[in-house]
């Protein structure tokens, strides 16, 4: 079973002084010119980003570098090393972005909303707990 928990916006980020963050806005062929840093394969973040990137008709392999992460947090400080590019929940970047040190891009196809999920086994004693835990983090 599974509770949604929240709708997240899934960002292009980079560094504040990057020059993708001095653009008005920004196409997917603008991003092709930096490095890309990306969650490892089976991550939900990085199936969301390869969905991004072939509805716009571009794949990982028009970019000069592709990066694997295997953590937010991590991708996080590699980006505010001014390695790259990458997209992530927003809340992995929130104070980052309200301290000016990294930026939202504004690339022309906008945000996109996904779905936080609180996954449980469907037939766990523990179902109406999860539930429960969903509730509360609905209210965070």
């Amino acid at each position: 079973g599974y509770e949604v928990v929240r709708q997240e916006p899934f960002v292009g980020v980079v560094a504040a002084d990057h020059p993708l963050a001095q653009q008005s806005a920004v196409s997917w062929a603008d991003l092709t010119a930096y490095p890309l840093i990306v969650r490892e394969e089976g991550s939900g973040s990085r199936e969301i980003l390869e969905n991004l990137a072939h509805a716009a008709n571009v794949t990982f392999a028009e970019f000069p570098q592709v990066v694997t992460v295997n953590n937010p947090t991590a991708i996080r400080e590699v980006l505010l090393q001014g390695s790259g590019i990458s997209f992530v929940y927003r809340s992995v970047v929130a104070e980052a972005l309200k301290y000016g040190k990294l930026a939202v891009l504004p690339l022309q196809a906008g945000q996109l909303r996904h779905d936080l999920d609180l996954v449980y086994p469907r037939d766990s004693y523990f179902a109406d707990d999860y539930r429960q835990w969903a509730a509360a983090l609905k209210k965070r």
